[in-house]
C-alpha cells in the first residue's frame, strides 16, 4: 500500500470512529439495565436490557401516535413538497419566463428566512383560520417550507438536461405537460430523490412548528412528544428517554441506508 493511501485510510478511519463513538455512547446508555444505571452518562458498559427499555419507552413516551404523525407529515410534506418544486424548476428553466432570475429568489429566498420569524404570523394565522392544532394545517406548513431547497436541487439539476432536448420535443409537437412528463421529470429523478431524502428528514426531526402549532397527542409530531417526555415524567430514567430518541432515529437512518445511492448521485445531479 503507497504512503498516501495509508495516510488517507488512516484518516477515513479515525474520521468513521469519531462519527460512531455518539452512537455507542447512545447505544450503551439508552439499552442500559436499570438496576444498575447510577445517573451517569458514560462508556461503561451498564448491562443489557434493549427490548425492555424499548417497551418501557413506547408506553411512556406513547409514541404510536407520533409516528403515525411523523408518517403521514413525513410522506406527504416531503413528497409533494418534491413534486411542486419539479413544477417551479421546469417552468423557470424550461418555459423561460419573464424576469426568471427574480423568481429563483422569490422562491429560493424563503430558506434565507430564520423559521423563528415565522412562528408568530403563522400562529396568529392558523389561531384565526381554524388551522391551529390539525393535521392538515400542520403539513400545509412543511409543504411550503420545504419547497424553496427541494426547488434549488431540482432547478441546478434541470439547467444540466440538454436544451437539444427540449428543442426537438417542441419540434415534434409535445406539449409542455409531455414535455416536463416525459423528459424532465425522468432525467431529474435522482436529484428529486435526493430533496426527498432530505425533506423528509428535516421534517422527521422538526420540533419547532410542532410545537408551536399544535397542541393534541394525535396531532402533534413525534419530536414535539419526546421533548415533553422529561417534563411529563420528572422521574424517567435516561435510558428510557434515550431510547424513545434512539426509536425516532430509526426511520431516517434506514431511510438513508436504503437510498444512499440515490441521494449520493442527486448531490453530484444538483451540483
Amino acid at each position: 500500500m503507497k504512503k498516501d493511501t495509508w495516510r488517507r485510510h488512516t484518516f477515513l478511519v479515525l474520521l468513521s470512529l469519531g462519527w460512531l463513538f455518539p452512537l455507542y455512547l447512545l447505544v450503551l446508555n439508552a439499552f442500559a439495565n436499570l438496576d444498575r444505571w447510577d445517573a451517569d452518562f458514560d462508556w461503561r458498559f451498564k448491562g443489557w436490557e434493549p427490548m425492555e427499555n424499548i417497551k418501557i419507552a413506547w408506553e411512556a413516551a406513547t409514541l404510536t401516535p407520533g409516528l403515525k404523525s411523523n408518517a403521514f407529515y413525513g410522506i406527504l410534506g416531503a413528497g409533494l413538497s418534491v413534486i411542486f418544486a419539479s413544477f417551479a424548476a421546469f417552468a423557470i428553466v424550461a418555459l423561460n419566463p419573464r424576469f426568471k432570475q427574480t423568481w429563483f429568489w422569490v422562491i429560493y429566498g424563503v430558506n434565507l428566512v430564520p423559521y423563528q420569524m415565522l412562528l408568530l404570523p403563522l400562529f396568529e394565522s392558523f389561531a384565526s383560520t381554524g388551522l391551529y392544532d390539525t393535521r392538515w394545517g400542520l403539513l400545509l406548513v412543511y409543504i411550503g417550507v420545504a419547497v424553496p431547497f427541494a426547488f434549488f436541487l431540482s432547478r441546478n439539476h434541470m439547467l444540466s438536461i440538454p436544451h437539444e432536448l427540449l428543442e426537438a420535443a417542441k419540434l415534434d409537437g409535445a406539449n409542455k405537460f409531455k414535455i416536463y412528463s416525459r423528459i424532465f421529470f425522468p432525467l431529474s429523478l435522482p436529484a428529486l430523490g435526493a430533496a426527498f431524502l432530505f425533506q423528509f428528514t428535516w421534517i422527521w426531526n422538526d420540533l419547532v412548528f410542532g410545537l408551536t402549532l399544535t397542541t393534541s397527542e394525535e396531532i402533534r409530531p413525534l419530536m414535539s412528544t419526546l421533548s415533553t417526555l422529561v417534563g411529563m415524567y420528572g422521574n424517567t430514567p435516561m435510558p428510557i428517554i434515550l431510547s424513545a430518541n434512539f426509536i425516532a432515529s430509526m426511520p431516517t437512518a434506514i431511510l438513508f441506508i436504503i437510498g444512499q445511492r440515490l441521494f449520493v448521485a442527486g448531490l453530484r445531479a444538483g451540483s
